[in-house]
């Protein structure tokens, strides 16, 4: 325990000094100190790079009316009217109409189960 305050606060205290000089040439830092820096780079460029990652999941996981045909070979007629009696998972049920493309593929392997059905069978499952 104590050895891990010692690391982080040697750690903290090298960080600060490569910090507090900025002009300072990349070529006259220590072997320690360019180690530090780069861990700090690569940590920094990791929190966006994850950030970037799930905000793009998310944005590809959305899916609207045409692509539900699509992967459902249904109408929009049938897909209209399957989101009002609820036997289709939806994300939103305004304008437009968004689903969930890991939601749907689910529902397709599951079988195509009413709402209802699936929330059964997810409290079944937790039991």
């Amino acid at each position: 325990m104590i050895e891990n305050y010692e690391q982080d606060e040697n750690t903290r205290r090298l960080r600060n000094f490569i910090l507090r000089d900025k002009r300072r040439p990349l070529c006259t830092l220590s072997v320690e100190e360019f180690i530090e820096l780069s861990r700090m780079i690569a940590v920094d460029n990791s929190v966006l790079l994850t950030y970037t990652d799930s905000e793009d999941k998310m944005q590809n996981d959305i899916i609207y009316l045409e692509d539900v045909m699509e992967l459902t070979s249904y109408k929009d007629s049938t897909v209209y009217s399957k989101v009002s009696r609820k036997e289709i998972p939806v994300v939103s049920g305004g304008r437009p109409l968004t689903f969930s493309r890991e939601e749907i593929i689910q529902w397709i392997k599951d079988g195509r189960p009413t709402i209802a059905e699936m929330k059964y069978i997810k409290r079944m499952g937790k039991l």
